[in-house]
């Protein structure tokens, strides 16, 4: 999957590509296993090695998985806990000797649940970390290098403490008072973790009760820790309601018939007595296609309200529903779905019309799927119901940034809201707090890199407080090249990483975003010259919305480059705005697995003969390839008439690349239906013609080539010393390729000197090895000595 990397590339990536992670992760949640009685702890995302550390220092280590059963529940509690995704990290590695894997905490490797293809030890690869998606499946990769947060899990068996038990949660008013059974003292540590973070210290070993004080509406997780000695004990992760009464759906997920309008109905019964006042709901719903649903509320008096309508052709493609929807949240939108956040109904109905309504009875969540190809489930739902004064504030409109420099300014409109504080938050950590009439907020941060910034607003008049947030955006500091990670974390390729290392190869500092929208910064960073945009491979893959596809057509337009890749881009995905500039004519075929080897071609700026490849799928014999047609000069694309095709699939002929040459003042685009990662050859080269097209230029790295590998067969041996024998001396002998490979002892020159010194490092005992790169990984020429490679093909 990850490609080797010179040191260099390594200090790059650690400096500035690393997924965020804490040096002391903290514990999102707590859940005892009904398999062994063992507890586990999921925490913040992390290194392998950090979580490990955090693992022992509690007096465990990661968790070791025995059976099928075990991973089965790992993954139905953890790899989804609170409706969320995640990678988690296991404790299986091979750090002490290479190919021979082991449990952290000693246990027998008895059982293992390898994805395809792996572990294939890619690029130095110890640890083992599973898929955020479904089936799970494990993949061995580098901490250092991961471009996915990874959260560890870590098990605890008994070890004589146990943890407060008949733990009873009572909220009024501004409080929630905790009373509990204590089963101690505990001598050592007493302390309790909210929302996952360490949050309080209970002074009294013997407590026997706690109370949290001017807390505001919502929904809190707390967990309590304690210690005696090296023993450590948890309660299970506890969450409370405050301000406001729940009722939750029960039972397993619902699974939701694809392509039926009538779908599914899920039942909350009510028996309680009295009429609303206002009430919320919160969905969880995993599905690969949020556009093809439809999800409305009907109360027991058959009032309907639509929280999600389906509108055909819309061509937002989002994953899954993790949403409270409250009239107070921020206007719908169908991009802001997948995030934690509290968003208004889409209509028709608001969920004020339920208020003077009795609530008991039964409330009915109905939810369809109205496209064919994908699926999904309910996962749960509930009913909030608030008996005191709602909160009336709703969060701010219009939050965006901009970044000159190293300084990023935030801007927003209260929207008519009195708050009386809000707060700054920067990758989820507190910033700053500011006063409560601000729209604007800046702050200097050094280097380069990409920052994520919301806002928390409070309302401390009203009791309960209440808080509400905005959505996500992101601030770009000193950005040339921007990776937009939107592939999926399945499949064999990460292309991402692979296009990461070329450019960091080709001396650039690329930085990654997940979400192009989120950031709401790409043409307010000055320093922005090209964006690479990474689709995937079906299923693993994302389709362009209509708002995502104008803002390409933006950057073009700005002079801004793209690069797009995406095995369903043009032949399945529905188009939008950007299908008018991306050089793409009609006629594009959806396509099938036989792109299986390319050939480079020629075209305006772009030379790629020479750099015909193998390729390797992303699916493993299921990518859907798009087959290309470049736009037709009769009908152009809006930016020009030069479009052709760099890369020609090898036995049937069809165009899998396409470069359009647009006109001043425009940006160029590359476009291709296959992932830069299953790319067999030069990968560093190839990103170096792709930056040339673009007028970037290549970075300082030269050609990639193994020393003395003159015949250009992928090995080094006596018919190499042939060749350059033959080349010298043998009148019409084909001439070497890669001059750099010929020059065997490097001093600058090709001549009967290589042949002996390569013959010698062969046969001759204690005779040195070809200099580097030498002559079994492929690198670059340290020499500056003229001499270059016209072609070599790592193999």
């Amino acid at each position: 999957m990850l490609l080797p990397k010179q040191i260099l590339f390594v200090v790059f990536v650690i400096l500035f590509f690393s997924p965020l992670s804490a040096q002391d992760p903290g514990i999102i949640a707590s859940v005892r296993s009904p398999l062994d009685d063992h507890q586990y702890l999921l925490l913040e995302a992390s290194l392998w090695t950090e979580a490990e550390a955090k693992a022992v220092d509690l007096g465990g280590n990661l968790t070791a998985v025995g059976d099928q059963a075990e991973m089965d529940w790992i993954h139905d509690t953890l790899n989804v806990y609170g409706g969320v995704s995640r990678a988690i990290w296991l404790g299986y590695n091979d750090i002490v000797l290479e190919g021979t894997f082991e449990w952290t905490n000693g246990e027998p490797a008895v059982y293992t649940d390898w994805n395809a293809g792996e572990p294939n030890n890619s690029g130095n690869e110890d640890m083992t970390h599973t898929w955020a998606a479904p089936p799970f499946a494990w993949n061995d990769i580098n901490e250092l290098t991961a471009n996915i947060p990874i959260h560890g899990v870590v098990e605890l068996e008994p070890c004589g403490t146990d943890a407060p038990s008949n733990v009873v949660a009572l909220s009024v008013g501004s409080d929630i008072t905790f009373n509990f059974t204590n089963n101690g003292p505990y001598t050592d540590t007493f302390e309790v973790w909210k929302d996952g973070a360490l949050y309080a210290t209970i002074a009294d070993p013997a407590a026997t009760s706690w109370v949290d004080s001017g807390i505001c509406q919502g929904s809190q997780e707390y967990i309590f820790h304690v210690a005696v000695g090296a023993c450590h004990a948890f309660t299970d992760s506890i969450r409370v309601t405050h301000g406001f009464t729940e009722y939750p759906s029960t039972g397993p997920s619902v699974p939701i018939p694809n392509n039926d309008p009538v779908g599914i109905a899920s039942v909350i019964s009510v028996s309680d007595i009295y009429d609303i006042n206002d009430i919320d709901v919160e969905v969880h719903i995993s599905h690969s296609w949020v556009r093809d649903l439809a999800i409305a509320v009907l109360s027991p008096q058959g009032t309907t309200v639509t929280l999600k309508a389906y509108t055909p052709g819309v061509t937002t493609d989002v994953d899954d529903v993790h949403t409270i929807f409250d009239e107070s949240g921020i206007p719908y939108d169908e991009t802001q779905l997948p995030f934690n956040v509290r968003v208004q109904p889409e209509g028709p109905g608001v969920l004020d019309g339920f208020a003077g309504q009795p609530i008991d009875g039964d409330w009915i969540l109905r939810v369809s799927d109205n496209e064919g190809a994908d699926e999904g489930e309910l996962q749960s739902w509930s009913l909030h119901h608030r008996s005191g004064p709602p909160c009336q504030i709703t969060a701010p409109i219009a939050f965006s940034s901009t970044s000159v420099g190293n300084d990023v300014t935030l801007t927003w409109d209260l929207n008519g809201n009195a708050y009386t504080s809000i707060d700054v938050y920067r990758d989820g950590q507190l910033a700053a707090t500011i006063g409560a009439g601000e729209e604007e907020w800046s702050e200097t941060v050094p280097g380069s890199g990409y920052y994520e910034y919301f806002l928390r607003c409070w309302d401390n008049a009203t009791i309960p407080c209440c808080v509400v947030e905005t959505g996500v955006t992101g601030g770009l500091i000193n950005a040339v090249d921007v990776i937009w990670a939107a592939e999926g974390q399945g499949g064999q390729t990460d292309s991402v990483q692979a296009l990461l290392d070329a450019l960091i190869a080709q001396g650039k500092q690329p930085i990654v975003v997940p979400d192009i929208l989120a950031c709401n910064c790409l043409l307010t960073t000055p320093t922005l010259e090209r964006v690479w945009a990474m689709l995937g491979t079906y299923p693993d893959y994302h389709c362009l919305s209509g708002a995502e596809g104008q803002l390409l057509v933006s950057l073009i337009g700005a002079g801004l480059d793209v690069y797009i890749e995406g095995g369903d881009v043009w032949g399945y995905c529905g188009q939008t705005d950007f299908a008018q500039w991306d050089g793409i004519g009609d006629g594009v075929v959806d396509g099938d697995d036989s792109f299986t080897s390319m050939i480079g071609l020629v075209w305006a700026g772009i030379d790629l003969t020479g750099m015909d490849a193998s390729y390797n799928h992303d699916q493993g014999g299921n990518d859907w390839t798009d087959q290309l047609v470049p736009a037709d000069p009769a009908t152009p694309d809006l930016a020009g008439l030069e479009s052709g095709p760099i890369w020609q699939q090898l036995g049937l002929g069809y165009y899998t690349g396409n470069f359009y040459a647009t006109d001043d003042p425009y940006g160029e685009v590359i476009a291709q239906s296959w992932e830069f990662g299953g790319y067999s050859g030069e990968q560093d080269i190839l990103v170096g013609f792709y930056l040339d097209a673009f007028g970037a230029g290549s970075g300082p790295v030269g050609e990639l080539f193994r020393r003395g590998d003159i015949n250009g067969d992928g090995s080094v041996n006596i018919a190499d010393a042939v060749t350059v024998l033959n080349a010298l001396f043998v009148p019409g002998s084909q001439q070497p390729e890669c001059d750099d490979s010929a020059d065997a002892n490097d001093d600058g020159g090709i001549n009967i000197a290589d042949a002996v010194s390569l013959l010698n490092s062969l046969f001759l005992p204690g005779s040195p090895l070809p200099p580097d790169p030498g002559p079994f990984d492929c690198g670059i020429d340290p020499t500056d000595d003229g001499l270059d490679c016209s072609l070599y093909i790592c193999l």
